[in-house]
């Protein structure tokens, strides 16, 4: 194999694993926070409660984006040494 067919068959096991899905996952943890919030809104105004409801659902999808970034840093990295 030459080094762009090794390149490229990287960029597809990398393009394989990223979360497609993603936004739509996201928007609907967020469409469940929302509901989470108007609850507590409706019953108490625990702030605190609040806070962790919208701190929750920023780490999650914080942590897919870099989950997403960490993979092309890598694939990025590795394909330096090809060229």
């Amino acid at each position: 194999m030459t080094s762009v067919d090794e390149l490229l068959a990287a960029l597809q096991g990398v393009r394989e694993t990223l979360p497609h899905d993603a936004a739509e996952e996201y928007r609907t943890r967020m469409d469940s926070a929302e509901q989470q919030v108007l609850a507590v809104l409706r019953t108490s105004r625990d702030e605190a409660h609040l806070r962790g409801i919208v701190a929750k659902a920023r780490e999650d999808g914080t942590e897919q984006i870099r989950n997403c970034m960490t993979k092309l840093d890598e694939l990025i990295a590795a394909a330096g040494s090809h060229w």
